[in-house]
């Protein structure tokens, strides 16, 4: 009698949590939506996105070994929730990257400099980092400015 309680509550507070980290999936999905001023709490959800996303994941395989009719679950908030799994693990199928690019179309491209100087952690070289930067910069842009103009002749 108290092993059938034991696995009537251990199954309720399974059931439980998957849906409460299912309804934060979904909550988390409108983050595009919703403008985080009108409703803060869903900025919130937004960051643990990937996270809820393994849960789901682990939710899905516990579901299928212990109760295959609870899989539904998490299985068709995963699904609802495809566009977050797609821009969260960056998979854009058929879509490849070209080379060429219009002129109306600018690229960005971002560098961690963090140890650009090397790893030391010295204030006369952290002092200089931005100076030591500006003038790699400023070399370039010259070089690239000689280079542009011997062309045009």
């Amino acid at each position: 009698m108290a092993k059938n309680a034991m696995r009537r509550v251990t199954k309720t507070i399974f059931i439980t949590i998957n849906l409460i980290i299912s309804l934060l999936f979904l909550v988390a999905c409108l983050s595009p939506y919703i403008n985080p001023a009108n409703w803060w709490l869903n900025g919130f959800t937004g960051l643990i996105v990937p996270y809820l996303i393994l849960v789901l994941i682990f939710f899905v395989i516990f579901w299928i070994t212990v109760k295959p009719r609870l899989v539904w679950i998490p299985l068709i908030t995963l699904l609802a929730g495809w566009q977050q799994l797609i821009v969260v693990f960056a998979w854009h199928p058929g879509m490849g990257f070209s080379k060429q690019k219009h002129d109306a179309v600018l690229r960005i491209v971002d560098w961690n400099v963090q140890s650009f100087n090397g790893l030391s952690k010295t204030k006369q070289e952290k002092k200089l980092m931005p100076n030591e930067l500006a003038a790699t910069a400023a070399r370039y842009y010259l070089h690239a400015g000689i280079q542009q103009c011997i062309q045009c002749r």
